[in-house]
């Protein structure tokens, strides 16, 4: 992954102030995919330790969005500059990468769980119930 990503920042760096050129666009979609799929393939290694049916959207369905990124990161190349300028190539990638992590971050939330959250009258520990031996206001 760690490769992918100094691909994908590699070519951005090498190509400041002119248009990329077709190598350095699938150079820089190659090393974007293999990142997105490195990542998809990590999470999928991973135990699922929730719950069933506890959070929103189940893990296969919330970590599906970094393999369709990877796809689409790595088919972007296709179009060539005259069709996809260079920042529009930058912003679909843009795009498509904060929609995976709001996707990612909306889907696991607990089922119920509310934008805001009433804090009045919850019950908390009090720091000497917490373990703090110095808590910062003593009663008298």
């Amino acid at each position: 992954m760690s490769a992918g990503l100094l691909i994908g920042g590699h070519v951005g760096a090498n190509a400041t102030g002119e248009e990329l050129t077709e190598a350095q666009r699938w150079l820089w979609g190659g090393g974007l995919a293999v990142g997105y799929f490195t990542l998809w393939i990590l999470a999928l290694l991973f135990k699922d330790m929730d719950p069933k049916g506890k959070l929103l959207i189940p893990k296969l369905l919330r970590v599906l969005p970094r393999l369709i990124s990877a796809l689409i990161v790595v088919l972007l190349p296709l179009a060539s500059s005259e069709q996809l300028s260079d920042t529009g190539l930058l912003s679909i990638a843009a795009a498509v990468s904060a929609f995976t992590v709001v996707w990612e971050t909306a889907g696991s939330l607990e089922k119920g769980a509310c934008t805001f959250e009433n804090w009045h009258d919850r019950d908390h520990i009090s720091s000497e119930e917490a373990g703090d031996p110095s808590p910062i206001s003593k009663e008298p």
